[in-house]
This record gives structure tokens, sequence and C-alpha cells, in this order.
């Protein structure tokens, strides 16, 4: 039991490594921190509220993430996003070797060296691309990379907002003219939330007509992980 706890500590401890190092990068930059979730715990920031921590039930839903973006959307910049992208990995691969000539086990750098390569490796598990993913899309002369701006600039809003209503159509249209199918149904998903939260009702619905097409393409895995209109 003791050895499970040992484990579990160490693996957070990577995690925790991880994720604050997107938090300093982006607040070196000025950038605003909205969440930050480390295994079961869930710390968040609402203006007006100050910060609050909270427990995530579900196992299912623990990890390591951080909601971290510019001030407003016309802020986001691609060499300041691949910076904060880029300082996970780099700050997990740099703690791991300086704990070779520490005294803590050697089992501990290689934990956080195995990090380091599962975040920073340029590969899409489903709708989400890790770190090294993100960053090989940024650096394509193509529209992938806008297409990650694209959505940074919406979450921005969004975490600003705390809706879609003020979400910029031409961003939401980036994604719906994409060539994958996740990426177009994620822009539709967005436009109908932007209708949604706007009141019209009318364009919603001829929206959600839309997603219901698209669902119809989307690999079977895909489709549980996938928000939903209701």
């Amino acid at each position: 039991m003791i050895k499970i706890i040992l484990i579990f500590s160490a693996f957070m401890g990577a995690v925790f490594v991880h994720e604050m190092a997107h938090v300093l990068a982006g607040l070196t930059l000025s950038w605003q921190c909205h969440h930050i979730i480390i295994g079961p715990i869930k710390v968040s920031h609402r203006d007006g509220s100050g910060w609050r921590i909270s427990l995530i039930k579900s196992p299912y839903k623990w990890g390591g993430s951080v909601a971290i973006t510019p001030k407003s959307p016309s802020m986001v910049n691609k060499s300041q996003l691949i910076k904060v992208i880029g300082a996970g990995p780099s700050i997990s691969l740099l703690t791991g070797l300086l704990l070779f000539i520490s005294p803590f086990p050697n089992a501990l750098a290689w934990l956080f060296i195995v990090f380091a390569l599962i975040t920073g490796l340029p590969y899409r598990r489903g709708n989400v691309y890790s770190d090294g993913g993100k960053i090989r899309q940024l650096l394509r002369n193509d529209e992938t990379a806008e297409i990650e701006l694209s959505i940074m600039r919406m979450g921005t809003q969004v975490f600003k907002d705390g809706n879609f209503a003020n979400v910029s159509i031409e961003d939401i249209e980036v994604l719906m003219n994409a060539a994958d199918i996740r990426d177009r149904y994620r822009g539709t998903y967005y436009m109908w939330s932007h209708y949604k939260d706007l009141g019209q009702e009318d364009e919603a619905l001829r929206i959600k007509d839309q997603l219901d097409e698209l669902s119809v393409l989307l690999p079977i895995r895909l489709k549980k992980r996938l928000r939903k209109p209701s």
C-alpha cells in the first residue's frame, strides 16, 4: 500500500511540475490562469470571487491540465503560444535530468523524462493534441496553424465572457471549413453554442441539424467523447 501511495505521489509530482511550467511561462507573458487540474484537485479562478479549490469525484476525469490565455483574443500570438506549450515538456525533461544528480532514486528521474516524452512527442488522441502535437501544428504554414490560433482566440473570449456570444464568427468558420471531420464537428458545435448564447434559437436549430449530419461521419470511438447539443 505504501509503495502504491509513493508511486501515485511521484506521478502527481511530475504532473504538477509539468502543468506549473505552462502556468509560469504564461504568467511571464502576462497571460491569465483560469484553472489548474492536478490529479483529483481543481483550482479555479473567477473574477470577483477569487480562487476556489474543489475535488473531482470521478477518477476517470483525474489528470493534469491548465487553462491559461492572453487577456484578449487580439493578443493571441503564435510565438508566445509555442513558448507556453513547450514549457511543460521542456521543464519536465530538465527536472528529470537534474534528478539524476540528486539523492533521489533514478526511477523518479526516469518518470519525469518519460512524462516529458509522452507530452512532447507530436500525436493526436481523439480530439486532443499532445503538447508536441500542438507545437507541430503551429509550426506548419497551412490551415492547421490557423486552427490552433483560432481555438486559442475563441477560448480566450469564452473565458473572458463566460459564454460563446462574442466569439469571432471568422474563427469558428476556420474550424468548420477544416479538412478533418473532428475539427469541423468542433467548429460546428462552437457555432451552435454561439447562436444559443445569443438567443437566436432558429439559427441554433439549423446548426444542430448540421451537427447531426456530421456526427454520422465521426469515428465511433469519438462519438462518446465529443460534446453534443441538448
